[in-house]
């Protein structure tokens, strides 16, 4: 009796300062239906420094990958996750199994152009996130006073309680030497800024050379419907490249994964075979 292969696992990457436990609604949705690996947190190992364009950060992945050996993956990405798993299938093309993108649209044309440029100047610390990510808060005397903070900005707003407390207590750490219980940020705000000032403008070059070794690789993008990112950026050039049919609005902004998690593992089932890693 023949038994089906299992499908390709995930691999899921996260988005810039948003460790990958922050995600666990999502996370726990999707391993409902199948096996799922998740990188920790990005930016923090002195092996693998914060660049242009994110390099090192594209080694950490794939060896990271490889080191699992639960290959080929399908490679899911918030944000900097995305391309991080697109650039990992161009290297590497045999970990991927699929790609699918949340909320990281293809930056092209006169907009990569002007993104690069930027980036070459000093004016990079006045146009990108990273002038807010480098003053963000970074000390909290007590987790609920971190959840209180948070829960007051608006960029959380349409975080469940849930969910924000995942945030929270993936986002947050023991002080260095505290006694009295104080936290500070897990993530380091001037790596989160260093992350959001090497953004690529190269991945129509990326998505290019992918389609050249992998022509038949699924890949698939879900886009916020009020996310700022994807309305600044457009959806022109991920249409090139992407099937009409698998890019697939979600309601929320640029945080929908962590805002609507039931949502977002719904929208990436249409993408994805009904089966699970355990069927066979």
């Amino acid at each position: 009796m023949n038994v089906p292969p299992s499908p390709p696992c995930i691999a899921f990457a996260h988005a810039n300062s948003y460790p990958a436990a922050s995600y666990t609604p999502l996370l726990n949705q999707l391993r409902a239906e199948r096996e799922l690996i998740a990188f920790p947190k990005f930016g923090h190992d002195p092996r693998f420094p914060v660049t242009n364009r994110w390099p090192h950060l594209v080694t950490q992945y794939r060896r990271w990958l490889e080191q699992q050996g639960s290959g080929p993956y399908l490679l899911i990405g918030h944000s900097l996750g995305g391309f991080l798993s697109l650039m990992v299938a161009e290297q590497a093309p045999e970990l991927a199994a699929g790609v699918i993108l949340l909320d990281s649209p293809i930056i092209g044309g006169w907009k990569a152009l002007l993104l690069g440029a930027v980036q070459r100047t000093p004016l990079v610390w006045k146009f990108s996130p990273a002038r807010f990510a480098k003053t963000r808060r970074k000390h909290f005397p007590s987790l609920d006073e971190a959840f209180a903070h948070y829960r007051s900005k608006t960029v959380f707003k349409d975080f469940s309680d849930e969910s924000l407390w995942h945030y929270v207590r993936a986002g947050t750490e023991p002080a260095p030497n505290a006694t009295d219980g104080s936290l500070h940020l897990a993530f380091d705000r001037m790596e989160e800024a260093r992350i959001y000032n090497g953004l690529p403008d190269h991945i129509p070059g990326v998505l290019k050379r992918l389609k050249a070794k992998r022509p038949d690789l699924p890949l698939g993008l879900l886009y916020g419907t009020a996310s700022a990112e994807a309305k600044t950026v457009g959806l022109v050039h991920s249409r090139r490249f992407i099937p009409a049919d698998r890019i697939i609005p979600v309601d929320g902004t640029h945080l929908f994964p962590l805002e609507r998690p039931e949502a977002t593992a719904a929208a990436i089932a249409r993408l994805l075979p009904r089966s699970s890693c355990t069927d066979a």
